[in-house]
C-alpha cells in the first residue's frame, strides 16, 4: 500500500471534498481489487470527528445478478438490498465515540427497473458541505464503471460524526449476516495516524482501529 500516490478511488460517491482535506498521512491509495464473487471491500477512515466507511461489492453478492433488473422478482431483490444497506445500524457497530450517522449514499438504485443511479440520504444538514465540485464529475464517471463484460459493482458509503473520536476503538461489520453470499471482506483502514489491512471471513466482524 503506497502513501500519497492518489486519492481513494471511492470519491465518486461524493466524499472527494472530505478526502481531499485529510492530512497527507491519511492519503492512502486503495489498490484496485479484482471483481471476485463472494469477496467485498471495505474502507474505513477516521479523522478529526469524522468516521467514513465504504463498502464495494460485486452486485451478485447483494442481489444475485449483475445487470439492471428485468423482472419483478429481480426488482424486488434490489429494493430489499437497498433497504438493508440504508439501515446503517444493521450493517455497522461502532465501539465508542458517540457516533451519529450524518450521511449515507449508495448506487444500488442503478440496478432497479426505474433506478436513477444514486440513493442519497442526509441525516444532518451540516453534512451537505461535503458535496461540491466533485459530485457531478464523479457521477459521470460512475455511470460507466464496471459495465464491461457483464460485471457490476455496488458501492455504499456511511459518514458518521463522532463526539469523542479518540474513544472509537473498533468497527464491527455485520455484512455477513445481511448478505450471506459474501464469503470474505478485504478491509483497509486509516485511523489515528496509522493504517492497516485485514481480511475477515464469515463469522468474523471486528476491525480494531487501535
Amino acid at each position: 500500500m503506497s502513501v500519497n500516490s492518489k486519492r481513494f478511488r471511492y470519491c465518486e460517491l461524493g466524499l472527494g471534498t472530505v478526502l481531499a482535506a485529510l492530512p497527507a498521512a491519511f492519503s492512502v491509495a486503495i489498490a484496485s481489487q479484482p471483481h471476485v464473487h463472494g469477496v467485498a471491500e471495505v474502507n474505513i477512515i477516521a479523522d478529526q470527528n469524522l468516521l467514513l466507511v465504504e463498502l464495494r461489492s460485486p452486485a451478485d453478492n447483494l442481489v444475485g445478478f449483475e445487470h439492471k433488473a428485468t423482472t419483478q422478482a429481480q426488482d424486488k431483490r434490489v429494493e430489499i438490498a437497498k433497504q438493508m444497506l440504508a439501515d446503517a445500524s444493521a450493517q455497522l457497530l461502532i465501539d465508542g465515540g458517540q457516533c451519529k450517522l450524518v450521511d449515507y449514499q449508495s448506487d444500488i438504485g442503478k440496478l432497479a427497473v426505474n433506478g436513477d443511479g444514486h440513493d442519497h440520504h442526509h441525516q444532518n444538514v451540516a453534512s451537505q458541505h461535503h458535496h461540491g465540485e466533485h459530485e457531478h464529475e464523479h457521477e459521470h464517471e460512475h455511470e460507466h464503471e464496471h459495465d464491461d463484460g457483464g460485471h457490476a459493482d455496488i458501492a455504499a458509503s456511511y459518514q458518521f460524526s463522532c463526539d469523542q473520536m479518540a474513544a472509537v476503538r473498533s468497527v464491527d461489520l455485520l455484512l455477513f449476516s445481511s448478505f450471506p453470499v459474501i464469503e470474505s471482506l478485504n478491509v483497509q483502514w486509516v485511523a489515528y495516524g496509522q493504517q492497516g489491512a485485514v481480511t475477515l471471513k464469515n463469522g468474523e466482524q471486528r476491525v480494531s482501529l487501535k
